[in-house]
């Protein structure tokens, strides 16, 4: 190399292209680099110094680093659901609402879809492996309440376990439930309610004691495979923000990877917000009615500004339940899936084509499906209708046919 002008030799510095020294590499200047050509880059920089950039094999960090990963050395995944968008697999997920409003029903719905791979409500049909299910409950008797539940919500009993083991979620307890995530294998992990189990020593106003534990429920669920959902009840002082309902500090939000609210909007409609989400877009508002004897219905979706809409009549919405069924069934016996998907798409309930249903329709259930049959009677008023229509095409032309099936109210739906 030629010398710079001046008294002295440059000094010469052999550092990687990222400015990491040479001797912080495994094997020092001989073995740490890729052999390069004699005349590989070399360059004096504004230091005087003659820099020969090398290429980096293996980095040997220094004594008492945090440990880290080159990015390009980390795999891309692709993000599993439970339930697109609402609930991630692998994630932590808040489930909030004020006592009474269905958030024991919903984790008992979501435990019987679950257990025998039904779908969700918005994709009845994608059904997948049934999977085990972990509920710790405190507040509801396993016997009495949870298990009649989870029989309503035709669940899986062989697949749901159930705890009232009143552990602490301290380091502890938190090492007790990694040890029962990783014998049990459970796809949904339900905490209920999670201030239960914070335990009298931890304060659940208090940031830095509420990160230790949701950041290690947080790796449990990345490493088991899991979504782990804390219950929370929201604070008596209302907030306008949704984020800050909930009970504690709002790093319970900002440690859930996706966070849903149920609550009781004005008139009694109840409904589930998805009011935050790391993990894609926010999931539509979705309503939901639970019957008197504890059967969780999922509504249709909850449009912007619906509080606002003069609600139909309950004969209108019934009419066009009837319809939607009759409509669906015309052909022959159906699954309740083809029903369901259908009258979500009109903007009907589940609960409203069950009431539709009596005296219209017969289910019956074959393995673990249920099928739909319109009745002999309702067969019989389908044909006569039939009938009457054609006679009207033949005889009278459209304007006609209008007025028939105004008349009848079984038109085809659109």
């Amino acid at each position: 190399m030629q010398e710079t002008q001046g008294t002295h030799p440059p000094r010469v510095s052999e550092r990687t292209p990222n400015g990491i020294p040479l001797e912080l590499y495994e094997g020092g200047p001989e073995q740490g680099f890729a052999d390069l050509p004699p005349d590989g880059p070399v360059y004096q920089n504004i230091f005087g110094e003659i820099v020969i950039n090398r290429t980096p094999r293996t980095p040997k960090p220094p004594e008492g680093v945090i440990h880290y990963m080159r990015a390009t050395d980390v795999p891309i995944e692709t993000l599993q659901w439970i339930w697109e968008p609402y609930i991630p697999l692998g994630k932590l997920v808040m489930l909030d609402g004020d006592p009474g409003v269905g958030k024991s029903s919903l984790c008992a719905w979501l435990a019987g879809a679950i257990s025998t791979g039904r779908g969700m409500p918005d994709t009845p049909d994608q059904t997948r492996e049934p999977a085990n299910v972990l509920m710790l409950s405190a507040e509801d008797g396993i016997g009495d309440t949870i298990i009649p539940r989870l029989k309503k919500m035709e669940a899986d009993l062989e697949r749901v376990f159930v705890s009232d083991d009143g552990i602490t979620l301290n380091a502890r307890g938190l090492t007790k439930l990694e040890k029962t995530i990783a014998f049990l294998h459970p796809k949904l992990v339900f905490i209920d309610p999670i201030v239960f189990y914070m335990g009298a020593d931890m304060d659940m106003n208090r940031a830095n004691e509420v990160r230790g534990m949701t950041g290690r429920l947080s790796m449990m669920a990345g490493h088991y495979g899991c979504t782990i959902i804390p219950v929370r009840h929201l604070r008596k002082q209302a907030s306008t923000t949704a984020i800050y309902r909930g009970q504690g500090t709002i790093d319970f939000v900002g440690a859930a990877r996706s966070v849903l609210l149920l609550e009781r909007r004005a008139g009694g409609k109840t409904v589930m917000d998805h009011i935050k989400t790391n993990a894609g877009r926010k999931g539509e508002t979705l309503s939901y009615t639970i019957s008197d004897d504890g059967v969780f219905y999922w509504g249709p979706i909850v449009r912007e500004g619906d509080s606002k809409i003069v609600r139909e009549s309950k004969a209108t919405v019934r009419e066009l339940a009837v319809k939607v069924i009759r409509e669906t069934l015309k052909d022959g016996p159906r699954p309740y899936n083809d029903v369901l998907k259908a009258a979500l798409k009109a903007g009907l309930g589940e609960r409203t084509i069950e009431r539709a249903k009596i005296g219209l329709a017969t289910s019956t259930k074959n393995g673990k499906e249920w099928t739909w049959e319109l009745t002999p009677e309702a067969q019989a008023q389908g044909e006569k209708d039939a009938n009457v229509v054609a006679d009207l095409i033949s005889t009278a032309g459209e304007e006609a046919l209008r007025q028939a099936l105004a008349k009848i109210g079984r038109g085809p739906i659109q």
